[in-house]
């Protein structure tokens, strides 16, 4: 079914890669703010308006 949906809307496989990603930063790792920091990175470059501000957001807390 993911497919079918994925065929049609784009934007729905970017959506389920950038969750899966984060996902996956859940588990506790000593490279975490690295990839955290990539998935930051790709998730502001992905034309997602529910997406959005979470970056953003995470960006003001940035040192």
């Amino acid at each position: 079914m993911l497919e079918k949906i994925a065929r049609a809307c784009p934007a729905v496989t970017a959506l389920d890669d950038l969750a899966r990603g984060f996902a996956a930063l859940l588990k506790p790792s000593e490279s975490n703010d690295v990839k955290l920091t990539e998935w930051i990175t790709t998730a502001r470059a992905v034309d997602l308006p529910c997406l959005c501000s979470l970056p953003t957001a995470s960006k003001s807390t940035e040192p």
